[in-house]
């Protein structure tokens, strides 16, 4: 079935237990002199729809053809979605847990325009240290993810902590936070605009007065400049005005024979949400379609990591922040290392997430061995690489160590 929309995917033909692909076409594919279309034209490369993968056998790699297989995948990797693939050593997981963790990337706090600065949107996020993973998969480098990364590598340790860590609870390192661990800001635009009514009159952005209906009290006005407006970098509080305003009154009634009344004018200052206080980030005022003045004020909150905050790693291994311990009560190996997080021992057997103990493996031997490992599912680094790895560098080739 070829109708629009139907999945299909490509796949290496076999002949005789042989694949198609021969090792001649591989090296005019590396010069460049063949391409994938041309491939698929010369009958190498067939696409299958799910109906008729009922009859194949598929081989997973060359090792395991035999005379019954009739295609071969192109690489393992490719079965996954490209969120899946970003997991590395995904083959060695449970495929619940794999789906979680492609749900934990979609939520990830990364950097969501490199043009933040200029940009007012409603909401935005920003991590503040994104870092290259130590552990990576072969899509990150095809979908750049290096140059705009969302995730940070955490010095981790498996073990109880006095029962802060029950369950899927975590603790995290006071010291590693102070250092910007896993640190972020929030941004929310506010925006007014002076408007124009019907019989002349407009809004103004000035200092309200005293004399302003619904003038609140001073204190909440004392940040504004001389034009109304906040100045940058200052703290706004709750309640606090960030572009002072005023209007003209509601109804005529209010209105004089000789026009309007100045002192009826009511106070129409902008505040900021309830629970969101922060720094001015940007200002921008530029005019609105019919000439009147129109401000946007940019609002930065620091995010500080604290308890009640759900932190996750690739694995669908998700858990709330139950402690903030201060450093010197941390756990600490022989060479002084102290974890930034600690998880449940319990976490790993229940939920079969072997990828998660791999990538701490390849983090670790990336680390001391000072490479980045390659952890692309179905073609990743072996077990006894990593471990190799470790022993080299003086550490137990199982990443235990004794605190």
């Amino acid at each position: 079935n070829t109708d629009a929309g139907r999945v299909q995917r490509p796949l290496i033909v076999l002949k005789n237990g042989k694949s198609t692909y021969t090792e001649d076409l591989k090296k005019q594919v590396k010069e460049g002199k063949l391409s994938f279309n041309q491939l698929v034209e010369r009958g190498v490369i067939e696409y299958l729809d799910p109906e008729e993968e009922e009859n194949m056998l598929i081989a997973q790699s060359e090792e395991g053809i035999t005379k019954e297989h009739t295609h071969m995948e192109i690489d393992g990797a490719v079965t996954l979605s490209i969120i899946s693939s970003l997991i590395p050593y995904a083959n060695h997981n449970m495929s619940g847990k794999a789906l979680h963790g492609a749900k934990m990337f979609k939520q990830a706090i990364g950097m969501g325009a490199v043009n933040y600065k200029i940009r007012h949107d409603t909401e935005g996020y920003l991590l503040y240290y994104p870092e290259k993973n130590l552990v990576k998969t072969r899509t990150m480098d095809l979908i750049e993810l290096d140059k705009r990364p969302q995730s940070q590598n955490f010095v981790m340790a498996i073990m109880p902590y006095y029962g802060f860590n029950t369950m899927d609870a975590i603790v995290l390192n006071r010291g590693a936070i102070e250092r910007g661990l896993a640190r972020a800001s929030y941004f929310r635009n506010y925006e007014t605009v002076e408007q124009r009514y019907p019989g002349g009159q407009r809004d103004k952005f000035e200092v309200p007065t005293e004399e302003k209906v619904g003038f609140v009290q001073e204190e909440n006005y004392k940040k504004l400049g001389p034009d109304g407006i906040i100045q940058l970098e200052q703290f706004v509080g709750e309640e606090e005005a960030i572009i002072g305003k005023t209007s003209p009154p509601r109804f005529f009634e209010d209105m004089t024979d000789f026009g309007v009344d100045e002192e009826k004018r009511r106070d129409a200052s902008l505040t900021i949400r309830k629970g969101k206080p922060g720094f001015v980030d940007t200002i921008m005022m530029t005019e609105g379609e019919d000439g009147s003045r129109l401000v946007k004020v940019k609002i930065r909150t620091p995010l500080i990591p604290q308890v009640g905050d759900k932190i996750a790693s690739r694995h669908g291994q998700k858990g709330v922040v139950a402690a903030i311990v201060n450093e010197e009560d941390m756990p600490f190996t022989i060479d002084g290392i102290k974890p930034d997080l600690i998880i449940n021992p319990h976490s790993i057997p229940s939920r079969m997430t072997m990828g998660h103990l791999m990538e701490m493996l390849g983090g670790k031997a990336g680390a001391v061995s000072g490479k980045i490992i390659d952890g692309t599912p179905f073609g990743s680094t072996p077990r006894n690489e990593l471990e190799g790895m470790l022993r080299e560098n003086g550490f137990r080739g199982d990443g235990m160590e004794v605190f």
